[in-house]
């Protein structure tokens, strides 16, 4: 059976929300960002971002990665930088954290 779906997610500002008594079903404690800068090597990512990046967000959400219940991740769908974000999370989580990955060509 061929399905569509959608999915929206709304952000607003914490306060706007308790203002507008909104229900409020999450809130993001701290976020984490990275580039590979002004090159162009798409298929060369760096590898020691992505692992700064989460450290980022921990410190920036005052958490640490026990407290992480899921992640929500994007890969690039190549196979270098897929192996570079699952290695981030790898040194951010340690190999034995649980996880449920599913490849974007199944």
């Amino acid at each position: 059976m061929i399905g569509e779906g959608c999915g929206i997610v709304i952000l607003k500002r914490l306060a706007d929300a308790e203002r507008d008594n909104d229900r409020i079903y999450a809130t993001i404690l701290g976020t984490g960002v990275s580039s590979d800068g002004p090159r162009i090597l798409r298929d060369a990512p760096s590898r020691r971002r992505p692992t700064r990046r989460h450290r980022d967000a921990w410190t920036n959400a005052q958490r640490s990665p026990a407290d992480v219940a899921l992640i929500e991740a994007h890969g690039t769908a190549t196979p270098t930088g897929d192996e570079v974000e699952l290695s981030a999370l790898s040194n951010s989580f340690g190999t034995g954290a649980p996880a449920a990955l599913a490849p974007s060509n199944p």
